[in-house]
C-alpha cells in the first residue's frame, strides 16, 4: 500500500495494490467529495455531468420501488422516486406532482394515471415567455406566434394576413390593442365572405390547421349587445 500525506494538514490518501483509493474528503478544483455528497466549492458554481459522444448519464436504482428522499430543481425541493416494475419516474414537489411513465408514453400533472399523451389534473394556463400576453410589433403583417397563445396586436392600425410559426392544432387569443384588421378574403386566414374589422378591446380565437392556414373560431365585438346569446 502507497500513502500519500497532504502538506500542512492531518488529510491521509491511500491507494491499494487493487486502485482503490480511500480517504476521509477529497478536493479536486471545485469539487469536494466527502462520503456520499459531491459539493461544488466555488461560488454560485454549476454541477457538470458530461458524458463522452452518444454517452448516457444514468442514475442505478436497483430493484422494486426506489425514492430519492431530496431532490431539487431550480430551487424547489422535493422528492423523487422510480418503480422498475411500472417503468415510471414520479416527481413530487409542494407545487404539484410530475409523473413520466415510460412504459405508455404519458405524461401527468398531478395524476399517477394519465389518460392521454398528456393529462394535466387541475388549472392550466399556457401564454407568453413572460407569464402575459405576447404584444405584436407595430405594422406586422404577419406576426409570430410560435412564442405562446394570447397576443395583444399594437395599438397602431394594422392588417393582417397571415401568422408565422403556428403549428397543427394551436389556438392563439388576440386582444386587439387598436384598429386591427383580418385579411380573410385573400390570405389563408379562413374566416368568412368580408375581411374582419376589430377595435381595441375586441377579442378573436383562432385555430392552426397547418403551418399557413388558420380558421377563426371566435371573435367577440365590444361594441354589439352580446347578452342574447354566444358569439
Amino acid at each position: 500500500m502507497t500513502t500519500w500525506t497532504k502538506e500542512a494538514t492531518d488529510t491521509t490518501i491511500s491507494s491499494t495494490a487493487t486502485g482503490q483509493i480511500t480517504a476521509s474528503s477529497l478536493d479536486v478544483d471545485n469539487i469536494n467529495i466527502d462520503g456520499n455528497t459531491i459539493t461544488v466549492t466555488d461560488t454560485n458554481g454549476d454541477l457538470m455531468l458530461k458524458p463522452s459522444g452518444t454517452g448516457d448519464i444514468t442514475m442505478a436504482m436497483s430493484g422494486g420501488s426506489t425514492s430519492v428522499g431530496a431532490l431539487h430543481l431550480d430551487g424547489a425541493t422535493g422528492n423523487m422516486s422510480w418503480n422498475s416494475g411500472a417503468d415510471d419516474f414520479i416527481f413530487n414537489f409542494s407545487a404539484g406532482l410530475l409523473y413520466l411513465d415510460n412504459s405508455s408514453s404519458r405524461v401527468g400533472v398531478n395524476t399517477t394515471s394519465p389518460d392521454a399523451n398528456l393529462e394535466v389534473v387541475g388549472s392550466f394556463a399556457a401564454n407568453g415567455p413572460s407569464s402575459t400576453f405576447v404584444t405584436m410589433s407595430s405594422e406586422d403583417t404577419s406576426p409570430d406566434v410560435s412564442t405562446g397563445n394570447i397576443f395583444k396586436s399594437h395599438s397602431d392600425q394594422v392588417t393582417i394576413d397571415q401568422f408565422d410559426g403556428g403549428v397543427c392544432g394551436q389556438i392563439i387569443i388576440i386582444i386587439s390593442g387598436g384598429q386591427t384588421e383580418y385579411d380573410v378574403t385573400s390570405s389563408e386566414l379562413k374566416g368568412g365572405t368580408a375581411n374582419i374589422r376589430t377595435d381595441a378591446g375586441d377579442v378573436t380565437m383562432w385555430v392552426c390547421e397547418s403551418a399557413t392556414v388558420w380558421h377563426l373560431l371566435s371573435w367577440m365585438d365590444l361594441s354589439i349587445d352580446l347578452s342574447s346569446g354566444g358569439f
